[in-house]
C-alpha cells in the first residue's frame, strides 16, 4: 500500500509581535511582518502511518534506524519503488528566505509519493538574501521558529527535523540561537539533524555545545575545498568533530570519495528520483559500505 502526500497551503496568517506595530525601535528601522505558511500534508489514512522503529546499535540513540535516506527536493517525487521501511525520505518541507526585516516563506507544493511505512524527515532549508542582508535579530528568529515548528510538526508527522543553512561566520551566532531555540519548543523525543558544510568538520569549533543530534557532512558542491577534503578523507583521517562521524551527505552526480563503513548515508539526485536512478547510485554505494 501507498500513501500519496500532497502539500497544501491551509491558510496564511500574519505574524505580528506586538511591538512590531506599537512604534519604537521596530517601527523606526520598518521591519515588515511577514505572513507564515500553516502547510497540511494531505494523505489516505496517514493516522495509521507509524513512528520510526527506534535507534540503530551503531548509530547515536536519538536518530532513526534508517541507514540509508533518500533526499526528496523540491519537485514532483514518486518514491513507491523504494524498499521501504529499510529507506527513510528526508523531505524538503519548505524553504524560508530571510531578507533585510523580511523572513519570507516558501512551502513545498509538489506531490510527494511514498510507501507508508518509510521512515520520513522534515528538512527545512534557509536561505539569505545576497541583495538584502536579514538583520538576524530576535523577531526574525522568532518568525523562522515558528515557520520551522509549523511545517515539521504538521500531519502525518515526522520524526526527525533537518536544517539546512549554509551559515555564514556572521550569520553563526543567529543559527546557535535558532537551534536552541527549537530544541527548547520541539518535542523531547524529536532529533535535531543539520547539514554541514564538510570544512565545519575539520577542526571548526564552532558546532561545539549546539544542541543538535548530527551535523552531516556535504561531500558534494565542495567548490574550492573539495580536493583538500577528498584528499584528508583518502588518507584514512576522519572528520574531527564527533557530530561529523555519523553520517555522509552525498550525490549521484559526483565521484564518491573514501567512505568509512557504519555511517548513515544521506542521497542526493538533482533531478526527480527513478528506480534506475536510485537502483544505480545504491550499486554503486554497496561495495564502499
Amino acid at each position: 500500500m501507498f500513501v500519496r502526500y500532497t502539500v497544501i497551503v491551509k491558510q496564511w496568517r500574519r505574524w505580528r509581535p506586538a511591538n512590531v506595530f506599537a512604534g519604537g525601535l521596530f517601527a523606526s528601522v520598518g521591519l515588515v511582518s511577514v505572513g507564515l505558511v500553516s502547510a497540511t500534508l494531505v494523505t489516505a489514512s496517514l493516522s495509521n502511518l507509524p513512528p520510526l522503529r527506534g535507534p540503530s546499535p551503531s548509530a547515536p540513540d536519538r536518530l532513526p534506524i534508517s541507514q540509508t535516506i533518500v533526499w526528496a527536493w523540491e519537485r514532483a517525487e514518486s518514491l513507491e519503488f523504494l524498499p521501504s521501511p529499510k529507506i527513510a525520505v528526508a523531505v524538503l518541507v519548505g524553504r524560508l528566505r530571510l531578507a533585510a526585516g523580511t523572513v519570507t516563506p516558501f512551502p513545498r507544493l509538489q506531490p510527494l509519493a511514498l510507501p507508508q511505512d518509510t521512515p520520513r524527515i522534515a528538512v527545512v532549508r534557509l536561505e539569505s538574501d545576497p541583495r538584502q542582508r536579514p538583520d538576524l535579530g530576535s523577531v526574525q528568529q522568532q518568525q523562522v521558529t515558528a515557520a520551522i515548528l509549523a511545517w515539521s510538526t504538521s500531519p502525518p508527522g515526522f520524526d526527525v527535523l533537518q536544517i539546512d543553512f549554509d551559515a555564514t561566520v556572521s550569520e553563526r551566532d543567529f543559527y546557535r540561537r535558532l537551534l536552541r531555540d527549537l530544541r527548547a519548543q520541539l518535542p523531547e523525543a524529536m532529533p535535531i539533524s543539520i547539514t554541514a558544510l564538510a570544512s565545519w568538520c575539520l577542526g571548526d569549533a564552532w558546532l561545539d555545545g549546539l544542541p543538535i543530534d548530527e551535523a552531516v557532512p556535504m561531500l558534494f558542491r565542495m567548490g574550492p575545498d573539495a580536493r583538500l577534503i577528498r584528499a584528508t578523507l583518502a588518507r584514512g583521517t576522519d572528520f574531527s568533530h564527533p557530530l561529523c562521524r555519523s553520517s555522509y551527505g552525498l550525490s549521484s552526480d559526483e565521484p564518491l570519495p573514501v567512505l568509512r563503513s557504519n555511517r548513515r548515508l544521506y542521497l542526493f539526485h538533482p533531478q526527480a528520483w527513478s528506480e534506475p536512478a536510485w537502483t544505480g547510485f545504491h550499486h554503486r554505494l554497496t561495495p564502499d559500505i
